[in-house]
């Protein structure tokens, strides 16, 4: 995600909790996931700390006066050097993250991941964005930053959410608004402790296919799918889940696809073995009340809302005004 050229990502995010230092790191890995969105990794020279759904500060030397500001989309233990790590507790002044020891021979080279959206108003994002031979092996100065974060009483408005956790975890997201929840989810999944998993988890996710997918007034082809933002990785993230070896569970995953459908009556493509659920057309208000599950339950429910501002907006209004989840919903907006 990137901020809009109109205003800042430092004035956007003033008033968010940083880490005061900051990192070196090496772009040293390129993908695009189609026509428009690129994920770029940035290799560390030693394993650093941060919470699932915070974003970075990303200083380009040849752009001095143009900070970026992207969301991580790997979760923490990519950035460690221990395999399976739990999550390490940081305070809320979000103090400088501690530094590990240098990568050993036998560990693999920490780093971070981000989705680049081509945004050439946008310098920062611009630059990511350059050919691949320009851009790789160069060196870039981080800081992470963000209170949109799991656990749920770590985050900026999470205040009323115990540390006990949530019986159910309700994830929504439009378009890019995915890229935290990624995060998130990626963490979520990677608990070896049962105790700190939700037992019952719902991500709906809201996007169009890409351009670069070729249109259809049919189901949308895997090929199609694939190149959906994250759809492979969560796919295979939520089958993993419902998996009968997995501890008993309830996940899943609806992917509502508000282009080329236009109509309620659109093909769905349903896969209950995975937990996996395509759905034509935008979330509606039934679909969040479903997802939140029985009304008596709602005090052990924590929702994570992430997208455009209306979406946002139009989401957390209904959450909290005529399903009574007031305090118990997290929001990041990104225009």
């Amino acid at each position: 995600m990137s901020a809009p050229p109109s205003t800042s990502h430092p004035e956007r995010t003033v008033s968010q909790p940083r880490q005061s230092g900051l990192h070196n790191a090496t772009i040293s890995h390129i993908r695009s996931i189609n026509s428009r969105i690129r994920l770029i990794r940035l290799g560390l020279p030693y394993a650093i700390r941060f919470l699932p759904g915070q974003w970075l500060d990303l200083h380009i030397p040849s752009l001095p006066t143009h900070t970026g500001g992207f969301t991580i989309t790997s979760p923490p233990s990519l950035a460690s050097l221990q395999p399976f790590p739990t999550l390490s507790p940081l305070s809320r002044s979000f103090s400088p993250s501690s530094a590990a020891s240098k990568p050993s021979q036998a560990s693999k080279p920490p780093y971070i991941e981000l989705a680049i959206q081509d945004s050439p108003s946008n310098p920062p994002a611009a630059w990511l964005w350059k050919p691949k031979r320009e851009i790789l092996g160069e060196e870039v100065k981080i800081r992470v930053g963000g209170s949109f974060v799991w656990p749920p009483w770590k985050a900026k408005g999470g205040d009323k959410i115990g540390e006990g956790g949530s019986k159910r975890a309700v994830f929504v997201a439009g378009g890019v608004g995915i890229n935290p929840l990624m995060s998130i989810l990626s963490h979520i999944s990677s608990c070896q402790e049962s105790s700190s998993i939700p037992k019952t988890i719902r991500l709906l996710y809201s996007t169009r296919l890409p351009s670069s997918a070729p249109p259809t007034t049919e189901s949308p082809s895997s090929c199609a799918l694939n190149d959906v933002l994250f759809f492979p990785r969560l796919h295979r993230i939520f089958s993993d889940r419902n998996h009968p070896s997995q501890p008993r569970g309830d996940w899943i995953f609806e992917l509502f696809l508000s282009s080329p459908f236009h109509s309620t009556s659109a093909p769905e493509l349903d896969d209950a073995n995975s937990g996996v659920f395509l759905r034509g057309g935008r979330i509606k208000k039934q679909d969040l009340r479903k997802a939140l599950g029985p009304a008596e339950d709602r005090e052990e429910t924590v929702v994570y809302v992430c997208g455009p501002q209306l979406m946002t907006d139009e989401v957390v209004a209904f959450l909290e005004e005529e399903e009574g989840m007031e305090g118990r919903v997290l929001v990041e907006k990104w225009w």
